[in-house]
């Protein structure tokens, strides 16, 4: 299910398939967006900037996913029990084996 504008990904509906590519005008993946889903592998393409709270938890197939440089926020437990690889020109996120990590600022001031 997507809202009006296509740019929220609400609600995965579709029950049968192993993989599935979101749209590239979706911007949002909404919370619970694939609670429970049976997919083995999701693409989220560069257009994606925000993943909501527990938007992949209980996803038992889902091997691995990779998150986008695009992406700049992320919900509380997304990606619970679900190996993840963030691209390494994400300016926000990283990952360490499987886990996502939220990359530091530097507090130097350079100016």
């Amino acid at each position: 299910m997507i809202n009006k504008d296509k740019t929220e990904l609400i609600q995965y509906l579709e029950e049968q398939n192993e993989d599935y590519v979101i749209p590239e005008s979706i911007v949002k993946i909404g919370c619970h967006a694939f609670f429970g889903c049976y997919l083995k592998s999701i693409i989220i393409p560069n257009s994606v900037k925000e993943i909501g709270c527990c938007a992949f938890v209980n996803c038992p197939n889902l091997a691995s996913i990779i998150i986008p440089e695009s992406v700049t926020e992320i919900g509380d437990n997304a990606f619970a029990n679900v190996f993840i690889t963030v691209h390494h020109h994400n300016p926000v996120f990283t990952s360490k084996n499987g886990k996502l990590k939220k990359k530091r600022k530097s507090k130097r001031n350079y100016s």
